[in-house]
């Protein structure tokens, strides 16, 4: 559901980040794990930081 927030309070808005080939596989076999996307993933990952 696009421009809907889903799992949080607020939309995905489209970003560009840079990743090795090894870092990119294995977040998409993480989120394959998941059943979910990569960007799901590093949603989690991220909201799990705590600011440092």
């Amino acid at each position: 559901m696009r421009n809907q927030p889903v799992f949080h309070e607020e939309v995905k808005q489209p970003h560009r980040i840079m990743l090795t080939p090894t870092a990119w596989k294995k977040l998409q076999k993480v989120a394959k794990n998941r059943n979910t996307s990569v960007s799901e993933v590093i949603e989690i990952m991220s909201r799990e930081l705590d600011g440092e």
